[in-house]
This record gives structure tokens, sequence and C-alpha cells, in this order.
């Protein structure tokens, strides 16, 4: 099934996924040791938010990775499972900043 199809993607696709990873937890870490000092929330909120954009980045990369690599090579899949696979993925993903949700 397709929920089961691993992380398999180009050298350089993964390397600038872990890098990004990287980035954005090193990011986070910063936001952690802002709070503990006590800064002014707008400053913290700004920072997490920066890390929350570098996650969406990163989710967004990996979800057209999967489409383009992933699902338009499965041979043997239904359509109906692929459909489901998609539609499952969006379901889970943030809703679009200034949408209603």
């Amino acid at each position: 099934m397709l929920r089961e199809a691993r992380l398999d993607m180009n050298e350089l696709a993964r390397e600038q996924t872990l890098r990004r990873l990287a980035t954005a937890q090193g990011h986070l870490r910063g936001v952690e040791q802002m709070a503990r000092d006590g800064a002014p929330c707008p400053q913290v909120i700004y920072q997490l938010r920066a890390v929350c954009s570098a996650l969406e980045h990163i989710e967004a990369s990996l979800i057209e990775e999967h489409l383009y690599d992933c699902l338009s090579s499965a041979k043997g899949i239904k359509t109906e499972e692929v459909l489901t696979e998609i539609m499952q993925i969006w379901t889970y993903s943030p809703t679009p900043r200034g949408s209603k949700a």
C-alpha cells in the first residue's frame, strides 16, 4: 500500500531535507532559549512563526517529492488508493494562512 512507501529520495534531496531540518531544529532551540531568558513575547512569537514556516516548507517539499516520485511510479495500484492517499495527506496538512478552517 502507498502509506508504507519509504522516504526514497535522491541523495541531493535527502541532504537538503536533513539540512533544512537541522536548521529548523537549531532555530527552535534558539526560540526555547529566548523563552528561558524572558525575551519579549512578540519577539518569541515572530521567531516561532519562522520555525513553523520552515517546517511547512520542508513538509511541502516532502509532499511534492512523494507525489512526483512515489505516486507517479506506483504500478499496480488502483486510482482509488492513490486518491485516498492524496486526500489523507491534504487533510493533515496545515490550513493555509488567511483561510478560515
